[in-house]
């Protein structure tokens, strides 16, 4: 039972940190540059940062 509860506890922290990634490169840096090209790779970078700290 304590395993399950600690993975939800990951499962929600890491949908908060994809929500707040979300908002800075998709409704802050995409609008301001209108460039698709590096979107990809922040999102990945966000979530391998996340997993290994």
């Amino acid at each position: 039972m304590e395993l399950s509860h600690e993975f939800l506890n990951l499962i929600i922290r890491f949908g908060f940190n994809l929500s707040v990634a979300f908002i800075i490169i998709k409704l802050i840096y995409q609008r301001d540059h209108n460039n698709n090209d590096f979107v990809f790779t922040y999102f990945m970078f966000n979530s391998l940062i996340f997993f290994f700290a």
